[in-house]
């Protein structure tokens, strides 16, 4: 559970653990992460904590490799890492939004590209990312620059994605085609090749 210290990532741990699910928290606060490993042990629950900063592909990667030690695999990640910022476009502090953005989409990217062997070695093979668009709070103009934006960049991220842990028909067309080929796994390179 990426983002379970606090909020939806918070809450989504807790109820794993009732379940049985042994559960592992990533997130940057070592003391809220630890108030969450104690609430779940104090229920009998299975839980780790890890701290990294979604943002740090090597500090995500380094947690990935401990937790692959550990297991040697990951049946579901949850993403639920999260900033929000809110601005009209000519005040918007791009350093914030740029932040904002490394945390909901590069910091995704970073964790799924990390966990990504692990995944495929997994049960489930489940990637779920906890996104939420406030969509009323937007003018008009900003939420067909902002949430289009993100939603084509999701889209296209969740289909590779699901395409190189699951396979898809579309595939099997694209590697007959020649257009699109899965290199051997390797955390340190690219999984997927797209040939114009």
């Amino acid at each position: 559970m990426v983002g379970g210290s606090s909020g939806i990532g918070r809450e989504c741990a807790l109820l794993l653990a009732k379940q049985g699910t042994e559960t592992l928290l990533i997130a940057r606060g070592k003391e809220r992460l630890q108030e969450v490993v104690d609430e779940i042990q104090l229920t009998g629950g299975k839980v780790q904590a890890f701290a990294a900063d979604v943002t740090s592909p090597e500090e995500v990667e380094q947690v990935a490799d401990q937790i692959g030690s550990q297991f040697g695999r990951l049946d579901v990640l949850i993403y639920g890492a999260a900033a929000f910022y809110l601005s009209p476009v000519e005040m918007m502090d791009i350093g914030i939004a740029k932040h904002v953005m490394e945390v909901n989409y590069w910091g995704a990217v970073n964790t799924i590209q990390a966990f990504f062997l692990l995944i495929r070695n997994g049960q489930r093979k489940s990637i779920v990312l906890i996104l939420s668009f406030i969509r009323s709070l937007y003018a008009t103009f900003l939420c067909c620059i902002r949430r289009n934006e993100t939603r084509t960049s999701w889209a296209c991220f969740i289909f590779t994605a699901r395409t190189e842990t699951r396979g898809n028909p579309c595939t099997n067309d694209f590697a007959r085609s020649g257009r699109y080929t899965v290199n051997p796994p390797s955390r340190r390179k690219s999984c997927l090749d797209i040939h114009e």
